[in-house]
């Protein structure tokens, strides 16, 4: 198969590398989409904090925001069967320390995450993932799947500010997450959403995809601007 490596900071390399087989608790996918996030060229300048700090080390395949078709699966997976359409978390958790027995996985103390530090990310053609893992993505198209990761981000912005039907609310920075937000407050039912960017084409397409009021923070005044919007209510 091929993969996009990372060998070193700022040296990227698309390798041939064997074929993976699935572990007795993997499935191995066929991958589809993988999205490019700051987070992989944090990797690939070497300046993300595991590596600073010693906890990641080269070579590593980039790539946590992934779809893909299983094509194959371990001996004990129950859960999915060549065919299906699949999406998988980032964070890894060991599944045997306190903080994973509470639930809290994504902030196990032997996290390791996938396409970002000790564990082989999705830009390659197969990606192997651990079945608890991994999430069916069945109705979604690849593309939609593949940004489950960063939606979920959105999503859980929301929950901790219990966004909810009739709220007004401002996101601040129309990148991808920012424009996933605004989409997601809306289907949570936020009734008015401002957005601020210092991007006119970010503006433009926060318009498009749900905000009611855009403010270019390098000409406008977002307080005044706020405060406008929610007649004076802030």
């Amino acid at each position: 198969m091929l993969a996009l490596r990372i060998r070193a900071p700022h040296a990227l390399a698309l390798e041939e590398l064997p074929d993976p087989e699935p572990g007795p608790d993997e499935v191995l996918v066929e991958v589809q989409a993988a999205g490019i996030c700051g987070t992989d060229l944090e990797v690939l300048r070497g300046v993300h904090e595991a590596y600073r700090t010693g906890r990641g080390s080269f070579p590593i395949t980039p790539g946590h925001e992934w779809s893909g078709v299983v094509r194959a699966v371990g001996s004990r997976v129950t859960r999915f069967a060549p065919g299906d359409l699949v999406t998988g978390e980032t964070g890894l958790g060991c599944l045997r320390c306190e903080v994973c027995l509470m639930g809290r996985h994504s902030i196990c103390p032997n996290l390791v995450e996938t396409g970002i530090f000790n564990r082989d990310g999705a830009m390659r053609q197969l990606h192997l993932h651990p079945e608890v893992f991994t999430h069916s993505a069945a109705g979604l198209s690849p593309l939609q799947a593949a940004a489950a990761e960063p939606t979920a981000v959105a999503l859980h912005a929301c929950r901790r500010g219990r966004v909810g039907v009739g709220d007004t609310l401002a996101v601040l920075g129309c990148g991808p997450i920012g424009l996933l937000t605004i989409q997601v407050a809306r289907a949570c039912g936020a009734s008015a959403v401002l957005a601020t960017s210092r991007s006119r084409p970010k503006l433009d397409k926060a318009l498009e995809l749900g905000a009611d009021r855009v403010v270019n923070v390098a000409a406008e005044d977002v307080r005044a601007a706020a405060e406008d919007f929610t007649g004076g209510e802030g």
